[in-house]
């Protein structure tokens, strides 16, 4: 899959941690290999409760696996800070869920995201560039979260 992806002109790939190490290793050192960049999937917004409950070890693996980041929902800001806290600034931080699925712009960035994914906000909007300029500026600007 990560071979097919690159061949695609895809330049990172997600994987769930739920994978296992066996399953993860594989495509890692495929991405390594073809400079494909590699997150781990180690939260979700809705749901999810085996991802949090096994947390700890979901980065510890992605680490040595040496994947390029974590995914972390922005509707759990509580999580990111922990995940950033166990990374540092050595692996970047990915949050979806802004927008449709509760996630405040700003708000995971504040909590120590690198990035914000923004969607079906943009997409689904009848004006999508009025709202990606509302979200760029919200995320400049974050509320209280």
């Amino acid at each position: 899959m990560v071979r097919r992806s690159h061949e695609l002109g895809i330049n990172g790939i997600i994987m769930h941690a739920v994978a296992g190490r066996d399953n993860l290793a594989v495509a890692v050192s495929t991405a390594h290999k073809l400079g494909v960049d590699s997150y781990l999937l180690i939260s979700m917004s809705s749901g999810g409760e085996l991802y949090d409950k096994n947390l700890d070890y979901g980065v510890t693996l992605g680490m040595s696996l040496g994947v390029s980041g974590f995914v972390v929902p922005a509707t759990k800001p509580s999580i990111i800070r922990q995940v950033r806290s166990m990374v540092g600034n050595n692996y970047q931080v990915l949050s979806p869920g802004v927008g449709v699925q509760g996630g405040k712009p700003g708000c995971a960035i504040a909590n120590g995201a690198d990035f914000e994914i923004v969607g079906r906000s943009i997409i689904n909007s009848e004006t999508p560039r009025k709202a990606a300029l509302n979200i760029l500026n919200e995320i400049r600007n974050p509320t209280i979260c």
